[in-house]
């Protein structure tokens, strides 16, 4: 299948403290949000999934790029993220995921993420537990 170098994909990803209890407050540098509504319906989920069962929102990005480009994000402890779409097949988007710290690569892997079906990549260890990113996609964005 051909795609047309120039598709734009919308994609996203949050960044979660999974601990087994909520975290101290001393550990994080502001007080967390509360979660919101599609994150609260996504817990069970995640729980089931990674085995923690408090998860606090640290970061959440947004993007809007075409096929190929290199997306980065800031994570806490030091991190940065970075997300390339490489390919759209049907509504499933194919992306390669790093996770960097300095010059050491904590994570690397490639995801599909279809829209209603996010990815859960587990993390390092951050803070009193492990980083947990979920990683979102739209294919076929509706223009803005």
């Amino acid at each position: 299948m051909v795609v047309d170098a120039q598709q734009v994909v919308r994609f996203g990803a949050r960044v979660l403290l999974a601990t087994d209890k909520p975290p101290a407050s001393t550990s994080l540098p502001m007080a967390p949000p509360e979660p919101d509504e599609r994150l609260r319906a996504f817990l069970p989920r995640l729980r089931q999934l990674t085995g923690y069962r408090e998860y606090t929102s640290l970061e959440r990005y947004r993007a809007e790029v075409p096929i190929g480009s290199v997306q980065q994000w800031p994570v806490p402890g030091d991190r940065t993220l970075e997300v390339v779409p490489d390919r759209v097949s049907g509504d499933t988007v194919h992306m390669h995921v790093r996770l960097q710290r300095g010059a050491v690569n904590e994570v690397t892997t490639n995801i599909q993420a279809a829209r209603g079906n996010p990815a859960v990549i587990g993390g390092p260890r951050y803070a009193d537990g492990v980083l947990v990113i979920i990683v979102w996609a739209n294919a076929n964005p509706e223009p803005r």
